[in-house]
């Protein structure tokens, strides 16, 4: 892969942002959806090294920005296995607790 230019630092597509460790839903090979991780990016073939959350290294791959497996992050994962994301109700440890959606919601007039 060919290193990002110091000019591009992230490119949105499809609702998502292609940037060095943004985080983002991704579909396995067996159509299963995960949280993962852009690990690396070339943006000259648009295309993003993605890692899988609690998976070993080996299983990174190289995902079109474009691809159907490509989602923006709780599109289609459950909030608690997006672990480090307080907004969705659960911290860097797993432990649940009231998330900002939550929170907004209880505070919407009926």
């Amino acid at each position: 892969a060919q290193p990002a230019s110091e000019e591009v630092t992230s490119r949105l597509v499809n609702g998502i942002i292609f940037k060095l460790n943004g985080r983002l839903d991704a579909r396995d090979f067996m159509y299963n959806w995960y949280p993962a991780r852009i690990v690396d990016i070339d943006y000259n073939e648009a295309k993003a090294l993605i890692h899988f959350e609690r998976w070993n290294k080996r299983f990174d791959e190289w995902i079109a920005f474009d691809s159907e497996r490509l989602r923006p992050l709780i599109s289609f994962t459950a909030p608690e296995k997006a672990i480090v994301h307080p907004a969705f109700g659960t911290t860097s440890g797993g432990i649940q607790q009231p998330s900002l959606l939550d929170k907004m919601m209880a505070m919407k007039p009926s």
